[in-house]
Order: C-alpha cells, then sequence, then structure tokens
C-alpha cells in the first residue's frame, strides 16, 4: 500500500491522507489532489506576516481575530488553524510534499530506495512567495532554538524552597 501511495504521488501528485489547508481545499473530481482558494491564500499570507511581526502564536490568533480573519469556509480561527499554516510554510504552501518523512534523518545509502526520504514537486507549485515563507522557516527555527536553550527538553524548573527576607517573612 505504501509503495502505491508512493508511485501515485511521484507519478501524478496524488497525496493520501493529506488534510485541507488554509488556501487549498479538495478537488471534488479528482480524490487526493487540491485545489488554490486565492481568497483564503490572502489570509494565509497575512497570517504569516502577523507571525513574523508577533513573537507568539497565540498573539497571532489574537490580532488575526481583531482583524476578522477566519479559517476555512468561515470558521472561527484557532491556535490549531495557526500552527498548521506556519508549519506548512516548510512544505504544502511551497508547493512541496514529502514521502517516507519518517526516514527523513536516516541515512539514505543505508536504505532501500522505495524507503528514502524524498521531496516531490505538487502539481499546484508554490502558493505563497518564498521569500515570505524562508522568512517564517528563519523564525520559527530561531524561536524553537531559543526553547531549547531556556530549559532542558522544554521542562520548566520550579524553586524548591521558598525564599525568606531578614525580617522572616517569605
Amino acid at each position: 500500500v505504501k509503495e502505491n501511495a508512493l508511485n501515485r504521488l511521484l507519478k501524478d501528485g496524488k497525496i493520501n491522507g493529506a488534510a485541507e489547508i488554509l488556501g487549498l481545499g479538495r478537488d471534488p473530481e479528482r480524490t487526493g489532489h487540491f485545489l488554490v482558494n486565492e481568497d483564503e491564500l490572502l489570509k494565509v499570507e497575512q497570517i504569516l506576516k502577523l507571525f513574523l511581526k508577533f513573537s507568539s502564536k497565540h498573539k497571532v490568533l489574537t490580532e488575526a481575530r481583531k482583524l476578522g480573519l477566519t479559517g476555512k469556509k468561515g470558521r472561527e480561527l484557532t491556535a490549531h488553524v495557526i500552527d498548521t499554516i506556519i508549519e506548512n510554510a516548510k512544505w504544502r504552501y511551497r508547493g512541496l510534499w514529502h514521502a517516507n518523512k519518517d526516514n527523513e534523518h536516516k541515512d539514505p545509502s543505508e536504505l532501500p530506495e522505495t524507503k528514502r526520504f524524498q521531496v516531490v514537486a505538487l502539481p499546484h507549485g508554490p502558493l505563497i512567495e518564498e521569500k515570505l515563507l524562508d522568512k517564517v522557516e528563519e523564525k520559527l527555527a530561531d524561536t524553537y532554538a531559543k526553547r531549547k536553550r531556556s530549559g532542558k527538553d522544554g521542562r520548566i524548573y520550579l524553586l524548591s524552597h521558598i525564599l525568606q527576607f531578614e525580617d522572616g517573612s517569605s
């Protein structure tokens, strides 16, 4: 099944199991293919620009709601939608998809050709300006690097003793 799905992806650009995202909707005539929604792509660009402006995804969500931006089919924007948009700056908004992503960091010479990580160009091509997507990826990488520096493995450390002042108050 995996090899058939990979062959369809490589030959026809068909993505098995991919979800709709803001800016791309399912093609009713061809399963596994997506149609571009220009109106939604304008919202995606605004959200990505907000991400570059603000330091947190929560602030992006709050500001996007203030601007009246909505999700697919006019639904309310959620944190999950914002996460999906930002994470797809690396793939689908660039017109790319991945095959065998679980093997991305493995040595290709140790894997059979059908199991190697591959980047596949999708039929619709890039949807958002590449410079904007590059800036979003840089900011995302910087955010993750800062998070790692702040505590090991994302753990939060708390004080184990209550501090006391000279007058005995804590």
